[in-house]
């Protein structure tokens, strides 16, 4: 909320002209908006983290090679954020949605547990 005021006076005031300065602006109220220096602390420690998971993602996700199983695949990357599943007199489909990073998504397909393709 307190964040909000900030951004909110400040745009009222005139002072958000260009990118650069509406950026700058905008962190200074993220930073105004926290009330302790430990929860900055705590919300850098969150994103080194959250960077970490991703690098390590990306880095199983370049080991991807069609015919791998569905046990392996999941062994390399970890359970999906989701899995569509498709039944058909000629098997099973599945498309295995992984979302690294909001809005990232990234795609892995098995025709009968079997890796057929992925989509970045």
């Amino acid at each position: 909320m307190k964040k909000l005021i900030c951004v909110i006076f400040l745009f009222c005031a005139g002072c958000i002209s260009t990118y650069e300065e509406n950026e700058r602006i905008y962190r200074i109220a993220e930073i105004m908006s926290h009330t302790t220096p430990e929860e900055l602390a705590a919300e850098a420690t969150a994103r080194e983290a959250a960077a970490k998971i991703r690098s390590i993602f990306y880095s199983h996700w370049a080991r991807l090679r069609l015919g791998l199983s569905s046990d392996e695949v999941f062994e390399l990357l970890g359970q999906p954020d989701k899995i569509n599943k498709t039944v058909t007199v000629f098997g099973i489909s599945e498309q295995w949605v992984y979302e690294p990073i909001k809005f990232a998504y990234r795609f892995v397909y098995f025709e009968n547990n079997i890796l057929t393709a992925w989509q970045e």
